[in-house]
């Protein structure tokens, strides 16, 4: 089994919650795998808050797929735009009783995605690398997701403390 956790990492500019695999943030792990690709600096998309609602509820409803299931989740996105009009990873996201499971990872090229963003993940770039497949325990991996919900809440919490006039409901 690999290992999963989700980290504050002290490199970045402003506090942002990002994962980790095998000890191995997840954006640098990707750009080894897959050089000359762009993907270091990525951020996960679970983080607080892509621009559009709609965009949010497709990564929290992909990101846990039920017992046998599996769903093509956007993993990681650009920093600078917080939508899936730039650069998007995803990742076939297979989930088993006792475990979830991590593979084919591809760089999203599905057009319109903004017109239509239930599409994203139709069209990919594939990142092809024997050792870009995991699995992860599937209490662990719960436990990061609970962990990006919990530091979306906060966040959110605070945006609309501050904004009142502007307030954003929690997408999952």
């Amino acid at each position: 089994m690999n290992k999963i956790e989700a980290l504050l990492d002290p490199k970045e500019h402003y506090p942002i919650l990002k994962l980790k695999v095998d000890d191995k943030w997840l954006d640098e792990l990707l750009d080894e795998y897959a050089p000359n690709r762009q993907l270091k600096g990525l951020i996960p998309t679970l983080c607080f808050r892509m621009e559009r609602d709609i965009e949010n509820q497709i990564v929290w409803e992909r990101i846990l797929p039920n017992t046998n299931e599996k769903r093509i989740a956007p993993i990681l996105m650009c920093p600078d735009d917080l939508d899936f009009s730039c650069t998007i990873v995803t990742v076939e996201c297979a989930a088993k009783k006792d475990y979830v499971e991590w593979k084919n990872f591809a760089l999203d090229i599905t057009p319109n995605t903004y017109q239509n963003p239930l599409f994203i993940g139709r069209n990919s770039s594939f990142l092809t690398h024997p050792q870009l497949k995991f699995q992860f325990r599937r209490s662990e991996y719960k436990n990061v997701v609970k962990q990006f919900q919990e530091q979306y809440t906060i966040e959110n919490d605070a945006w609309n403390e501050k904004n009142p006039n502007i307030t954003y409901p929690l997408p999952f």
